[in-house]
Formats: structure tokens, sequence, C-alpha cells
């Protein structure tokens, strides 16, 4: 299930952008990365990602930025980014540069 935090909107221009990336251009390994940069997991539940509550929002102005995570409670925050290219490139680069903390 998906939150959106205002303005968001499940028909926003800047949601359609990013599930179309995520759902038609990422390839599995990728939409892994996605996950374990959210959630801190790169796995689904046992009880499957209907019972993850996943939040997009806002945050900043600046393109320049990557987006940022709270994986404690699975909030993905991104500039407010003028292009879907522009998301493209930025959301790639987070999830193929983040770090957790390397515990095994």
């Amino acid at each position: 299930m998906t939150k959106y935090i205002r303005p968001l909107r499940p028909d926003h221009e800047f949601v359609v952008w990013f599930w179309d990336l995520v759902l038609n251009d990422f390839d599995d390994v990728q939409r892994r990365k996605l996950l374990a940069f959210t959630t801190g997991s790169d796995r689904a539940p046992i009880t499957g990602l209907e019972d993850v509550e996943f939040i997009l929002g806002f945050e900043g102005e600046d393109e320049e930025k990557l987006p940022t995570a709270h994986t404690c409670f699975n909030q993905l925050l991104f500039p407010v980014y003028k292009t879907k290219e522009k998301l493209a490139t930025k959301l790639k680069q987070a999830i193929e540069n983040c770090e957790g903390f390397g515990m095994v």
C-alpha cells in the first residue's frame, strides 16, 4: 500500500513518472535495491508487499540533491524534480550508491 504526502496523490504527474520508472524501466535488481533503500530490506515480508506501508513525498526544491529515505517509516522523499529523466537519474544514483550498516 502506498501513501502520499501532499501535494502528491496517485494521479500526480510525479507519481505517474515514479511508478512508470519502477514498473517499466527498472529491472528486478534495481527494484530490490529500491526496496532496500526505502525499507532497509531487499526482500518482501513473508505476508507480501501489500502489508508494507510505502510513503512517497517531496522534500526541498534543489534538483541536484538525491532522494532520501527514512527506513523506519518506509518513507521515500524527493526534491521536486521537473522532469522524469532527472527523477530517473537521481533515483538510480541513490539506489546504486547507498550502503546500510553492513550487518550480516
